[in-house]
């Protein structure tokens, strides 16, 4: 059966915002598909998927909910990193948001009961990748985390000594650098 994809950029200008929620409520109302739409809403839903509160941030999450609950949108559930934006690179300047999620309507949530959102790791965007699986994901086991060098590895004294004793160019990369990086 056909259904409907919504891929969003939500504008940080609150009046195109609102004007993008217009048009998604009209595609609605002429159109009865399983739908779905995805990607960086440029709200949160609560406090607690922001960090900084306040009362503009509360009347935000008031309107982005009352919005979602008036056109039956069903928010998905994730799994993955919890928050999908960051900026900011000192305790003082970081600020973090869930900006990205993905809704659906109810016919679009019966037709794939096990589909589910997954939060990737920031890589090198301000914000994270997600991805929808219609089937659901199996669990990704923790050894499966991907290898993040370390800078401050670079200053110990036999850094250098280790990388010459230990790197072998003529294994496959990806068994190797797990079995590396157990080294390390």
């Amino acid at each position: 059966m056909p259904w409907y994809f919504s891929a969003v950029y939500a504008s940080l200008d609150n009046v195109k915002k609102e004007e993008l929620w217009r048009d998604l409520e009209v595609f609605a109302q002429s159109h009865d598909k399983p739908w779905m739409a995805m990607g960086d809403f440029n709200d949160t839903r609560f406090l607690h998927e922001r960090n900084g509160d306040g009362n503009t941030m509360r009347r935000r999450c008031h309107k982005f909910n009352s919005w979602l609950e008036s056109n039956n949108w069903i928010d998905l559930d994730f799994s993955g990193p919890e928050y999908t934006w960051m900026r900011g690179h000192s305790n003082s300047t970081r600020k973090w948001a869930r900006l990205d999620r993905a809704v659906c309507n109810s016919s679009w949530r019966i037709m794939f009961a096990e589909g589910s959102l997954r939060h990737l790791v920031q890589n090198q965007s301000d914000h994270c990748p997600i991805i929808m699986n219609t089937n659901g994901f199996a669990p990704i086991p923790k050894a499966l985390r991907p290898f993040r060098f370390q800078a401050a590895w670079m200053n110990h004294n036999k850094f250098s000594d280790f990388i010459n004793h230990n790197w072998n160019n003529s294994e496959p990369l990806f068994p190797f650098v797990h079995d590396f990086a157990v080294k390390l």
